[in-house]
């Protein structure tokens, strides 16, 4: 499965195809577009999603991206309590 990376703020985001079913369409063609090795500059990926400003793509790339991390998060949480607890046996009193 290819894993696809797009550079923020000196930050390099992870993300795979699997990812993509936290994200609406036109967000998965915002990253698609950012993702490197051949990233397209924000002014482009706009006029590519529908004549939007730069500022607007940033905008639904940002969103993308953290609808990713929350999700991947709740999906850990619940696997995390759905997993048995290790409880130890108390003692009988001596």
């Amino acid at each position: 499965m290819p894993e696809y990376r797009i550079r923020r703020s000196g930050q390099v985001e992870h993300f795979t195809h699997e990812d993509f079913r936290f994200i609406d369409e036109r967000q998965m063609k915002v990253l698609l577009l950012r993702a490197e090795p051949n990233p397209t500059n924000m002014e482009q990926v706009g006029q590519e999603i529908g004549g939007v400003t730069r500022e607007r793509a940033r905008q639904i790339q940002n969103a993308a991206l953290r609808k990713i991390r929350e999700g991947r998060k709740a999906e850990r949480e619940t696997v995390e309590s759905t997993r048995p607890r290790y409880r130890p046996r108390s003692r009988a009193r001596q």
